[in-house]
């Protein structure tokens, strides 16, 4: 029944490009766009350490979802009858049975071999995540803060906001969750004096039911991912037109869609894994192959970078800087080039997270912060790593600093500076935008 449901559906032409270890990539054309696809190989698929088929081919599309977006993939696939066959060799993997899989991303990412090279890399990788991690628990303090300032200068009940979180559907189950956390985690202990309870319907003699408690304990016992949906719905529910121009509420409404992004970099920071590689890697997002095909939001295996918030001031700021000479011009055009990097950083859940932190920090620094500290200490610490920023400090061995010379052929600091530059270089028209948004 399966295949002949396939054979009613309109097969696609292509052509094989390349075959790896589980998977190939097809080029085929979508319209007037050369686009890529991936396909699954399996071992029954494979022959004497080949791949044996026609250069073209014929198959299926379908879409699925792969780390927060949909990638198009590729099915089905068939030699065309009476071509000649050819035999694809499967790409091998260059990996030291006698080093960890990090060495095989690392050294896949840096296109290097020397083992010196790579844990000096891996080392500095380290250090590096500890840095975000820092930073971004600082946000995580900050948006947590203007959340309670909102409330403490507008009077709200705190047990209506409970009420409001209990009975939204993306929040009522974190927050039952949380009042038993609290439960479990403060019974006679200092804090339990802080908790409003009551006795359970049970009846039962040994346990308690936790009513309220102060909002900062309350946002203390999640994770970013939970107190992101909180906030946000908090937020929505207790907008008003009297906090229009309030700085803490200007924050949180610019912030919260990016807040909600920052769980990739902080869990990649939080664990073992590679981080640069993480938000550099254009595979995290294998929509890339055919998305970035076209400049257009439309053209998409399904979710549409247009609906972002930052699209447009992206595209905009980067049209502007083009024009000056400050970006790079990518082919068709001012207008292509606004396009195109805008939809290079949001298509990449990682990469998107990454600008996100960058983003949220920025604007904290701009908005909120009462003096310049923590920015100083932020871009002195960044520019240990990536001298990106100046800050009339001794920069005489930025020459030298690792991520500055690897990849050999195109740097970490030129790839991040590739999409970071709206940030920094949009200045006071990029943060405008941005705060006339809604």
């Amino acid at each position: 029944m399966k295949s002949e449901r396939n054979s009613k559906i309109k097969r696609i032409e292509g052509s094989i490009e390349s075959i790896h270890k589980n998977y190939g990539i097809i080029k085929s054309k979508d319209g007037d766009y050369d686009v890529e696809y991936l396909f699954y190989i399996f071992p029954d698929m494979i022959s004497d350490g080949v791949f044996k088929s026609t250069s073209k081919v014929t198959f299926l599309r379908t879409t699925f979802q792969i780390r927060g977006v949909k990638v198009f993939l590729a099915y089905d696939v068939q030699p065309i009858v009476g071509q000649k066959e050819h035999n694809f060799e499967v790409q091998k993997l260059r990996i030291d049975d006698k080093r960890d899989y990090h060495d095989f991303i690392f050294k896949t990412f840096y296109k290097e071999n020397d083992n010196c090279i790579i844990d000096a890399l891996s080392s500095e990788d380290i250090r590096f995540k500890e840095f975000i991690l820092k930073w971004v628990l600082f946000l995580e303090n900050e948006i947590k803060k203007s959340s309670i300032r909102l409330i403490q200068k507008y009077d709200i009940p705190i047990k209506k906001v409970y009420e409001v979180l209990s009975k939204n559907k993306e929040t009522k189950k974190i927050h039952n969750d949380l009042f038993k956390k609290l439960k479990t985690n403060y019974v006679f202990r200092n804090e339990f004096e802080l908790l409003e309870i009551s006795r359970t319907d049970s009846g039962d003699v040994r346990g308690f039911e936790v009513q309220s408690a102060p909002f900062e304990l309350y946002l203390e016992n999640n994770t970013i991912d939970e107190l992101g949906k909180i906030i946000n719905v908090f937020f929505k529910a207790f907008n008003r037109d009297e906090w229009k121009h309030d700085e803490d509420s200007m924050f949180l409404e610019n912030s919260l869609e990016m807040f909600l992004e920052l769980s990739i970099i902080r869990n990649a920071c939080a664990h073992g894994n590679p981080f640069i590689p993480l938000i550099l890697d254009d595979k995290y997002s294998p929509n890339y192959l055919r998305d970035l095909s076209s400049v257009y939001p439309d053209f998409n295996s399904g979710d549409s970078v247009k609906d972002w918030k930052l699209f447009e001031p992206l595209s905009w700021v980067t049209r502007q800087l083009t024009k000056i000479g400050i970006a790079p011009n990518y082919k068709g055009g001012l207008q292509h080039t606004g396009l195109y990097t805008a939809k290079y950083i949001l298509i990449n859940p990682a990469r998107r997270s990454f600008f996100s932190f960058l983003f949220i920090i920025e604007y904290f620094f701009r908005f909120i912060a009462e003096n310049t500290d923590s920015e100083i200490e932020f871009k002195r610490e960044f520019n240990v790593f990536l001298p990106y920023f100046k800050l009339n400090e001794d920069d005489s061995d930025d020459k030298n600093k690792l991520f500055v010379n690897y990849p050999k052929s195109d740097p970490v600091l030129a790839k991040i500076n590739r999409f970071i530059y709206p940030i920094y270089y949009g200045e006071d028209a990029f943060w405008a935008l941005v705060r006339c948004l809604k």
